[in-house]
């Protein structure tokens, strides 16, 4: 009998063994997730190539001084090109291998297993490994930094399994866990372990040293900063993936649009894309060394309000306000078209990700038609009245309202916005209006008012920011910006939900789509109904960049040329061997163009040889339209594109075509035409009829003075 059982177990025991599942065989390779692709230069990553100094301005100071309390877009901009990270995000906004060469998962999503490359090291000459992956999460985890919630919210422990492996266990299955937490920086565990247990350390005004920033593992070498004047980087020649080919980056800080734009135009700078006007697009589209690059931000320009504060803590007060914003006018007049009207659902960003926004018309661009007297109904129900007879409301108890808008001052547009509320919309409501005052402010100043207590008396009323919302189709944007757990930072507005919070919880740990679409949609419907905040509008951003130094510059699908591919790939046009490429307008559209005529153009592209050139890339860019049109290749090089012009407005118009090949210089061609009304054709009594019937007039007039004369001759006198 004992034999039997004996020999039982011996049978049983392997296949026991083979049912127990293993972690190899069920890892899920790169986490299930679809990879992109890294961006290829135009010429190989060779020393006959490197030299030059890139010149890449930004319009403000970084604010924030350390990795672990970036918040403002030119802090990101700052430490960039000094701490690279383990996943990268490639010009089409998917995640690319980086320091990470390979990464898998167990199928329910809770533990990640990352391979690190081997060949990376910090600017200092130490190796990256595992060890400075573990301290820079365990320290986040520590601290809990509010920008890095995404990991210590959803990170159980870090576990160090070699030099070159890391462990990752998570609380939950995160879906965006590649992306929004394999994406932070790297720091170095020999520099920054210093830092952190210094006796005087506080990580949340920590601001780096000189001396720390210049260890970084990034592309580019930390050398200086001068507020107010520049940030400069050298080239890291030992980076893993190649070295830049530039020397140095280098980037001035240029604070007004306007002499941002002329330093382009004079070649001082090699690019420009803050707050570029749309009005000077048809001069830099005439310049033959200029390129346009047109993108969708993913930033949602809003109008904040301090929810706490009476009485904005009235949610029908709020209501009231979202009936006094004219987006369409904010679109079509203040930034000329280049824009897109804010969601009152908030996310996604109109125009995006469509199949995860609610359709209720409520959650949509006009949720809250501009409707003064609408806003002035509801202001009447609530008890807001103008009892001293001065043309503005004062309270239910008599209280005096006088709201601060605060717009930052380096933006024109939310600064008129601001004037336009307190001008126009918010003064001329029926019955009374209410009364409000712009406060002009630099982004310095305002942006740590922003960030206070919602309780802070030093809090702005309100204020009007810009906020990044993704690039990718992920409600957890939602969760990280509105959760009242991120109260006051970045839930500038102290918004508070239950059911809100609930929902932004499951969301982030719901894998399946579907299941997570349905429940964005629920949030997008609160955010509707509570308005902790009215998104406005959302901008084309237009970057420009020369062409006649630098050649290599990656445009993203969803930001400007200014980015760190671009950085990395530039090389200067003289060091590279390109063949020319000529392009020729096969057809255009005449002079004059009559509204809703189609126009066709076609152009062709050769090589030196008078061959033509195939699969070329072709675009045009039209001053005055927000889009970017793309050719078809019709036959072998010649290129194509039909237009209807409905729609456009009767104005002349400037566009300029570039086409693109791999081996070849890029080439361009401006040409213009004017959109007008259609003249009727001329007819023989449209062209003569006023001069006959001038003569006829005459011919009667002369006719009747004979008449009257002859006929006095014949009266007999009295």
């Amino acid at each position: 009998m004992r034999r039997a059982v004996l020999l039982l177990l011996v049978l049983l025991i392997p296949l026991g063994l083979a049912l127990i599942p293993t972690e190899t065989q069920e890892a899920i390779p790169w986490g299930g997730v679809t990879l992109g692709e890294i961006p290829k230069p135009p010429v190989p990553r060779e020393p006959a190539f490197f030299g030059g100094t890139l010149v890449c301005p930004l319009p403000s100071d970084p604010v924030e001084m350390s990795p672990f309390t970036r918040a403002t877009t030119w802090s990101f901009y700052f430490f960039y090109p000094i701490y690279d990270s383990l996943v990268g995000i490639d010009d089409q906004s998917r995640p690319v291998p980086w320091l990470a060469e390979y990464w898998e998962s167990t199928p329910d999503g809770l533990v990640w297993t990352v391979r690190l490359v081997k060949n990376a090291t910090w600017h200092d000459g130490t190796p990256f490994t595992a060890h400075d992956v573990a301290f820079t999460f365990n320290h986040v985890l520590e601290v809990k930094y509010p920008r890095w919630s995404d990991l210590w919210e959803t990170v159980e422990k870090v576990e160090v399994v070699d030099d070159y492996t890391i462990k990752i266990y998570l609380k939950f299955p995160y879906p965006d866990f590649v992306t929004d937490v394999l994406t932070f920086p790297i720091v170095p565990k020999h520099i920054w372990e210093k830092v952190v247990t210094a006796p005087d350390f506080d990580p949340f005004t920590y601001r780096a040293t000189d001396e720390v920033l210049k260890v970084g593992n990034g592309p580019w070498i930390f050398e200086e900063y001068v507020p107010g004047q520049y940030i400069k980087y050298k080239a890291n020649p030992n980076i893993f993936k190649g070295r830049p080919f530039a020397d140095e980056l280098l980037m001035p800080i240029i604070t007004s649009p306007d002499a941002g734009i002329l330093a382009l135009r004079k070649g001082e700078v090699d690019q420009w894309y803050w707050r570029l006007s749309p009005e000077a697009l048809p001069t830099l589209l005439q310049d033959p060394n200029i390129r346009i690059h047109l993108y969708l931000s993913p930033y949602v320009c809003h109008w904040g309000f301090n929810t706490w504060k009476f009485p904005l803590n009235i949610k029908e007060f709020r209501k009231a306000l979202a009936h006094c914003v004219d987006k369409d006018y904010v679109v079509e007049t203040i930034m000329h078209g280049y824009g897109r009207p804010g969601r009152f659902g908030v996310w996604p960003i109109t125009g995006l990700f469509e199949d995860w926004a609610n359709p209720d018309p409520k959650c949509g661009v006009y949720g809250y038609e501009f409707n003064l007297t609408k806003a002035a109904e509801i202001l009447d129900k609530l008890g807001f009245k103008d009892i001293d007879g001065d043309g503005f409301r004062e309270g239910p108890n008599g209280e005096e309202i006088d709201l601060e808008l605060a717009p930052p001052t380096y933006d024109p547009i939310r600064v008129r916005i601001a004037e336009m509320l307190a001008e126009e919309w918010l003064a001329k409501i029926p019955g009374g209006g209410i009364k409000a005052h712009v406060v002009y402010q630099e982004w310095k100043t305002l942006w740590p008012r922003i960030k206070l207590p919602p309780d802070d008396p030093n809090k702005p009323d309100t204020w009007f920011l810009c906020s990044s919302y993704g690039t990718r189709p992920s409600p957890d944007i939602m969760r990280f910006r509105l959760h009242s757990s991120k109260i006051p930072n970045p839930n500038y507005y102290g918004f508070i939900n239950a059911t809100f919070d609930e929902l932004a919880e499951e969301q982030a740990r719901t894998v399946d789509v579907e299941r997570r679409k349905e429940i964005a949609k629920e949030m997008q419907a609160i955010l509707a109904e509570e308005l902790p905040f009215i998104s406005i509008f959302h901008r084309y951003g237009i970057s420009a960049y020369r062409v006649d130094k630098w050649i290599g510059w990656v445009p993203g699908i969803m930001w400007s040329v200014n980015n760190g591919w671009s950085w990395w790939n530039c090389v200067l046009r003289e060091k590279a061997v390109l063949k020319p490429m000529t392009l020729t307008l096969a057809e255009y559209p005449p002079p004059k163009v009559t509204p809703g005529q189609t126009i066709t153009i076609k152009v062709s592209l050769t090589d030196p040889e008078g061959e033509p050139i195939t699969g070329a890339s072709v675009e045009m860019h039209i001053a005055g339209i927000p889009e970017v049109f793309k050719f078809e290749e019709i036959e072998t090089g010649v290129y194509s594109i039909t237009l209807s012009t409905e729609g456009w407005v009767e104005q002349p118009y400037t566009a300029k075509i570039i086409s693109s090949a791999p081996g070849f210089e890029e080439a361009a061609t401006v040409l213009t035409f004017e959109l007008t009304k259609k003249v009727a054709p001329v007819t023989f009594w449209g062209a003569y009829g006023p001069l006959i019937v001038g003569i006829l007039i005459v011919i009667l007039i002369v006719i009747a003075v004979y008449a009257f004369y002859a006929a006095r001759k014949k009266s007999p006198s009295k």
